[in-house]
């Protein structure tokens, strides 16, 4: 009877700790993801420089006007929460795949940094940040519109973004290893079809739209930035 109320105890307990550690170990192996991605990206942008492809894009001309972008991508962007991702099946080579890789966003107050690819959709949204295609280029100007989850089964995503205050520095590296920062000025919330946060108002200044769901994806949160000068 002894032995039994003692491994009782013991399942109890063990199921306690597993419970208690299994957030830390799901975060280190996020992180790990994370950085695995990163690298991906680093990489390539290594062998876009060391080849003499600089990043060229034939949209470059046309990466200076925001104002184009069609209304039905932005409210139709599945922008989910962590909780709301369970569809996904994760698996260890579920990484990068293809997608058009353009640079790396790094937040260094929320701990935040990844690959940024081209173009919003599910694939995209569920291992990177994607730019918003036609919006402004990494440190071009006008407004450059990039969004991601609010935390997902493959990382953190802009899961922290609401901690960012004004004043605070968000970093976006373009394809020639170039590291372009922004300084954050306003955040706000705003209903999904309020895509004149992507618009741009000056064509003459640089800015960075960061979008992301607030509450259980029924709205967007939305963080703005100026670009800082070196």
């Amino acid at each position: 009877m002894k032995m039994r109320y003692f491994i009782t105890g013991l399942i109890v307990f063990l199921t306690g700790v597993i419970i208690y550690l299994y957030p830390m170990i799901q975060d280190k192996y996020t992180q790990h993801r994370q950085e695995k991605m990163v690298d991906e990206v680093r990489d390539e942008i290594y062998e876009q420089i060391m080849s003499g492809n600089l990043g060229k894009d034939d949209n470059d001309d046309k990466k200076e006007d925001s104002n184009t972008q069609s209304e039905n991508d932005f409210v139709e962007m599945e922008l989910q929460q962590e909780d709301t991702q369970i569809d996904y099946i994760e698996s260890d080579d579920e990484n990068l795949k293809g997608q058009k890789i353009i640079g790396i966003v790094e937040i260094k107050k929320i701990e935040a940094i990844y690959p940024i690819v081209e173009g919003t959709n599910k694939d995209n949204l569920h291992v990177a940040i994607g730019h918003m295609e036609k919006t402004s280029g990494i440190g071009k100007k006008g407004n450059c519109a990039i969004a991601g989850h609010r935390g997902g089964v493959l990382g953190l995503f802009f899961k922290k973004l609401h901690l960012l205050e004004n004043g605070d520095i968000i970093e976006l590296t373009d394809l020639n290893g170039r590291i372009h920062k922004y300084e954050v000025y306003d955040s706000f919330v705003v209903e999904p079809t309020r895509m004149d946060v992507t618009y741009n108002n000056d064509p003459y200044e640089k800015t960075v739209t960061l979008i992301t769901c607030e509450d259980n994806g029924t709205k967007r949160l939305i963080v703005k930035g100026k670009y800082v000068e070196d």
